[in-house]
């Protein structure tokens, strides 16, 4: 309990306020890009671009899939062999907690813009 009211405590807060401010910015971005772009048409394309572009899309997402997933062995390594200080730790899950508060935001607020937009 007396990491909870030490020094950290108070870093911990202003990191969290600064994820969450930034949370904030971007989805009042996003909401001002949603009302100002303007409809996009659908186009036909031939069937050999859209094997292609799926073949190549297919590949990105591995490629991204497997950088994602090698994080954590890397990250793990870095621990052991260079073990974090308390400030280092809350930095890292004052960050994380903010980066999955934003993307679930995102993903709860864009579900909403759409539904919106297709009452209008």
């Amino acid at each position: 309990m007396k990491y909870l009211h030490g020094k950290t405590a108070g870093l911990d807060r202003s990191w969290f306020g600064l994820g969450l401010l930034l949370l904030l910015i971007s989805l009042s971005v996003r909401a001002h890009e949603a009302e100002e772009s303007p409809r996009v048409l659908l186009t036909t394309v031939a069937e050999d671009e859209v094997e292609d572009s799926t073949a190549l899309n297919v590949l990105k997402a591995v490629g991204w899939a497997a950088l994602s997933a090698i994080s954590l062995p890397i990250g793990s390594t870095i621990a052991i062999f260079w073990p974090p200080g308390q400030r280092v730790s809350s930095i890292l899950l004052a960050f994380g907690s903010g980066s999955l508060l934003e993307a679930l935001s995102i993903e709860l607020f864009g579900h909403v813009l759409h539904a919106t937009d297709d009452k209008r």
